[in-house]
């Protein structure tokens, strides 16, 4: 139903950039807007993009073991030395950029997207999964699942306020399981104490 594939070329690397930045956009009603320039990805160990069966890329993500991390250059310095002196760059990798446009569902994107993402993770071999986001709407998921919040205040790229974790494996596996009972499990009894 759906194709994940590694990308290479600039051409590539410009149409995941421009979805990427089309979608944050529109799910924050034009209250993020980026622009990123490919030079930003284009050392990333893997940028992949995921196509539906027309070949229409609809989805993407990065998972990046450096030697830079994009995550970290976000970091204005004195957190990010802060940081890098608790844990070696060699030891951490990220998952950065994702994204899914109207060519894939929610659920589609939970079910399959993010289990093949989260398996990338693991399988990269680095205890330490740096994560980010503009906005935290599962902060109650982070509380109890407990990534370490590296940073929380505005991009050195964007000036965009930016939430940066760091997630053992184990706790990335957790807090997408989490989320994934909390998007549809907690879903219908939701409904089931509307209709009381």
């Amino acid at each position: 139903m759906f194709s994940f594939r590694d990308l290479h070329t600039e051409a590539e690397h410009r149409e995941f950039l421009n979805q990427f930045c089309a979608e944050l956009a529109r799910r924050s009603a034009g209250a993020l807007e980026l622009t990123i320039p490919t030079s930003r990805i284009e050392r990333c160990t893997r940028v992949v993009g995921v196509f539906d069966r027309a070949g229409a890329m609809v989805g993407g993500y990065i998972v990046n073991l450096g030697p830079e991390l994009i995550l970290l250059s976000v970091v204005p310095q004195g957190p990010r030395q802060t940081w890098l002196q608790r844990v070696p760059l060699e030891q951490q990798a990220e998952l950065n950029l994702i994204w899914r446009n109207e060519g894939i569902g929610h659920t589609a994107f939970a079910l399959l997207v993010w289990t093949r993402i989260i398996y990338d993770c693991v399988r990269c071999g680095r205890p330490v999964i740096l994560g980010s986001g503009y906005e935290n709407p599962l902060n109650r998921w982070y509380k109890i699942m407990g990534p370490e919040m590296i940073y929380a205040g505005p991009a050195t790229s964007s000036g965009l306020t930016v939430y940066v974790y760091a997630y053992s494996r184990a706790k990335l596996i957790g807090t997408y399981a989490a989320s994934f009972v909390d998007s549809f499990a907690a879903k219908p009894l939701r409904r089931l104490r509307g209709r009381r």
